[in-house]
């Protein structure tokens, strides 16, 4: 299972500064939950995961120290195929007595669209040569997270529940 959380509603304002408003809850993983929601600050939308809450567990210094390792790649990442992150919390992967049930969040770019199993649910077989157009782009956004300084990031779930397939854009 996940983590407890409690959900935001539409028109939430998040975290105590309210530099988010909540427009939509999109759905949870295993550590928290993600919403669609408006920057204020920078009059955006983004997709805005909210982490569960730290607190004196062993699985809240994991959860640091994963968001602290997900920011990172984040920001070393840039791919026209690869998700762009925006901004997150202060002290995201620290995990200490003052960040202890501290408001934790990582905001990215909203993408419009569906994953590729959802894709190919909905539109059936490819053709060849449109496979291999989809697999250059997924390929392009594995070599530039290969080739990130100071040290290579590998994936360890692609699958097509993760490759996410935009409205605006023709996968092929």
């Amino acid at each position: 299972g996940g983590v407890e959380m409690t959900y935001l509603r539409a028109g939430d304002e998040y975290p105590e500064n309210n530099r988010f408003k909540i427009v939509r809850h999109l759905g949870r993983g295993a550590y928290g939950d993600v919403y669609e929601a408006k920057d204020t600050i920078n009059d955006y939308t983004v997709a805005l995961k909210v982490l569960a809450p730290l607190n004196a567990t062993n699985s809240s210094e994991q959860l640091a120290k994963w968001a602290g390792r997900e920011v990172a790649t984040l920001e070393a990442l840039s791919s026209p195929h690869v998700l762009r992150h925006l901004s997150h919390s202060p002290d995201i992967g620290e995990y200490n007595a003052e960040t202890v049930g501290v408001a934790r969040w990582i905001a990215t770019e909203l993408l419009r669209g569906q994953s590729l199993d959802e894709f190919i649910a909905q539109n059936g077989p490819f053709r060849a040569s449109d496979v291999l157009n989809i697999m250059g782009q997924i390929c392009d956004g594995l070599a530039a997270a290969h080739d990130c300084k100071p040290e290579s990031i590998v994936h360890r779930d692609l699958k097509p529940a993760n490759i996410f397939v935009e409205n605006h854009q023709s996968p092929f």
